[in-house]
């Protein structure tokens, strides 16, 4: 009894495997790609086509491609290496189809599509603002991958200002004029180049005035800060570095000593005492100036002074840093050297400027 079952399990055994074996010949057999398309940069490189063999019937599968710039590697199991060689074109990508194929089966199709060294405008900024003042600012753009040539353009559909472009210079010269309104004035500049990104500045004219030009600097006629306080902010030594807003920074030592070359006598302005300064011009009311309030300062936590005196910082230490040159509005004399300070809770005005 117990041979004869055994003779029995060995003859069903023997049909499976040959049952087996017949299915995986009759088999079509199934390919599967793991993605149907792809996007690369314009660089040579290396790319991994996968696919999955679904029913095997023993089959190879078989990988060509429709463009010289991609050399088929070794098949895999599961994926098969791509090498695209660098697209040197500057104005166009480039797209190839890779036939997959396995068996009997219909072959399937990968679709690669491979970018290329695109030129690229890049402004500093894209938004800018000024006073009401009529002035030429310089508006800086460059072309990264530039196409041999090729010259960029900027428009504006605003008629109130001129641009000239300057391509040499590497950039727009804008002329504007004062600004009379009671309404800031907007307008846009769009930046273009042949196959390249197009780029928008956003320019406002403001109807107040920011800065007065002395000694061939743009001095901020508010102190940093507060724009509601006739005084401006305080700042301690670090924190002055980086008060000031973008495109503007802190005076230096030279630049403050130049501007407390001439001054006013003592008087009140937006009902603050202080000084009228006007650099190495001497004062007068038809000349340049910019009114610096005697804000007081904040001594180790502790403000006083405040319409006795102004404290300015500038950038000279001395005493091994523990302290910082700085110039002080006062009654009695135009110009006063203090030492300020250089602790994190003492803290002073800080009246910033722009080159021109």
């Amino acid at each position: 009894m117990m041979k004869r079952i055994i003779v029995k399990l060995v003859a069903t055994l023997t049909i499976m495997s040959m049952s087996v074996f017949c299915s995986k010949e009759n088999s079509a057999g199934y390919i599967w790609l793991l993605s149907e398309s792809g996007t690369v940069d314009y660089s040579a490189q290396d790319v991994q086509l996968g696919y999955k063999v679904i029913l095997d019937n023993g089959s190879s599968v078989s990988v060509t491609a429709d463009a010289d710039w991609i050399k088929i590697g070794t098949l895999g199991e599961s994926y098969v290496t791509l090498s695209v060689s660098r697209n040197d074109s500057r104005k166009e990508s480039r797209t190839a189809e890779i036939t997959v194929g396995y068996g009997d089966m219909a072959p399937l199709t990968y679709t690669l599509t491979q970018g290329y060294l695109r030129p690229e405008i890049v402004l500093s900024r894209l938004s800018e603002s000024v006073d009401c003042q009529a002035q030429e600012i310089f508006v800086p753009c460059e072309i990264l991958n530039p196409i041999d040539g090729e010259e960029f353009n900027a428009e504006t559909e605003q008629e109130w200002f001129e641009i000239i472009l300057e391509q040499e210079r590497g950039g727009i010269r804008l002329q504007i004029p004062e600004n009379a309104t009671a309404e800031d004035r907007v307008a846009e500049i769009t930046f273009t180049y042949d196959y390249a990104e197009t780029k928008t500045l956003a320019l406002v004219q403001k109807t107040v005035k920011e800065y007065a030009v002395i000694n061939g600097i743009k001095w901020a006629v508010n102190n940093c800060g507060d724009p509601s306080s006739p005084l401006g902010s305080y700042y301690n030594w670090k924190e002055r570095e980086t008060a000031c807003p973008d495109g503007w920074r802190p005076a230096t030592s030279k630049e403050m000593e130049k501007l407390f070359y001439y001054g006013s006598a003592w008087t009140s302005h937006n009902g603050v005492s202080g000084r009228w300064y006007s650099g190495m011009n001497k004062y007068a009311e038809n000349v340049p100036q910019i009114f610096l309030p005697a804000a007081g300062g904040c001594w180790f936590g502790e403000f006083r002074e405040v319409g006795q005196c102004g404290y300015y910082w500038t950038d000279a230490l001395f005493n091994s840093g523990d302290n910082a040159s700085g110039y002080g509005v006062k009654d009695y004399a135009i110009q006063i050297g203090v030492g300020l300070s250089t602790r994190d809770n003492s803290r002073y005005s800080l009246r910033c400027v722009q080159d021109l």
